[in-house]
């Protein structure tokens, strides 16, 4: 019979490895957003970010208005449509908001 102490230690080690591979998986998200682009931010429409994410295409362009690019988020409205900044809405919501 396994110990106490045993089973923190492992459910401890294997938090740790959850979040090394969250991180690693944040960076490449984070590459793969600016890749195709050469450095300059990548912009998708909401209906692609929520078939992407798996959120309602109402709740992406409200997240959008609440999280101005120039305030640092990730909306951005052009010609009365938002458009969703990958990069950061990867960095701010996670990568398990964003599945690829």
């Amino acid at each position: 019979m396994t110990d106490d102490s045993d089973l923190v230690a492992a459910v401890s080690g294997l938090r740790t490895a959850i979040e090394i591979l969250e991180a690693d998986l944040l960076a490449r998200a984070r590459d793969r957003a600016c890749a195709p682009t050469a450095g300059k931010p990548t912009y998708m429409a909401p209906k692609e970010a929520s078939a992407i994410c798996g959120r309602s295409e109402s709740t992406i362009r409200r997240d959008c208005e609440a999280n101005p690019v120039h305030l640092g988020g990730f909306g951005l409205k052009i010609g009365g449509r938002w458009r969703v900044l990958v990069a950061a809405y990867i960095e701010q919501r996670g990568p398990a908001r964003f599945r690829r």
